[in-house]
């Protein structure tokens, strides 16, 4: 795309971008996102979005593409979807034609968090498992027979980086964060300080 961006803007709701996109995982922001460009963008309550249109975006008849829509895979836009509808910050109207899709503007946006993220897993999650401190005898040394070495570790204990409790990877010079469910990685776009090393 070589053309000059306009100042044209699709309005998100200020707690929407405030206070639930931060707090929620990557793939259900951007499916939020997405409706919000298909349904505030065209000054519509509701908009028909296809599966397709979800994963690859939308082409106009000529072939040329309007959008990337939410830009994921298959199994992630499914599970955001799902994990929105449930938490009630939208609403899918099925119709012969397709679904329908309504952002719900009147949501409790802290009930919406602890929900999606509990169907994520991303709560009540306890400390990883390490490898426990282990005393061990020096036999080596004359004169120390029977003497326990203190704090010592069989393993060396290594932190690994966690964005919304997605464990993370550097690779190609970029954060990746891998969804719980086994999906596709997904690019991290936050701050480095984001980054929680457990």
């Amino acid at each position: 795309m070589n053309k000059k961006l306009i100042p044209n803007s699709t309005q998100v709701p200020n707690d929407i971008m405030d206070f639930l996109l931060p707090r929620i995982p990557p793939a259900e922001s951007k499916c939020m996102l997405y409706i919000c460009r298909r349904t505030f963008g065209f000054h519509k309550e509701e908009d028909r979005i296809s599966f397709s249109q979800f994963i690859n975006g939308i082409k106009s008849r000529e072939g040329k593409k309007l959008d990337y829509g939410a830009g994921m895979a298959r199994p992630s836009v499914s599970e955001a979807l799902k994990n929105l509808i449930k938490s009630n910050a939208i609403f899918v109207r099925k119709d012969s034609k397709g679904n329908y899709y309504k952002i719900n503007l009147e949501m409790n946006i802290d009930k919406v968090v602890k929900k999606v993220n509990q169907l994520r897993k991303l709560t009540n999650i306890g400390k990883e498992s390490e490898p426990k401190s282990v005393k061990l005898l020096n036999l080596q040394k004359k004169g120390n027979k029977g003497k326990k070495e203190e704090g010592f570790s069989l393993f060396k204990k290594r932190k690994k980086p966690f964005f919304n409790g997605m464990e993370m990877r550097k690779s190609q010079r970029k954060w990746w964060c891998i969804p719980n469910d086994g999906g596709q990685w997904l690019i991290f776009a936050g701050l480095e300080e984001d980054i929680i090393w457990k």
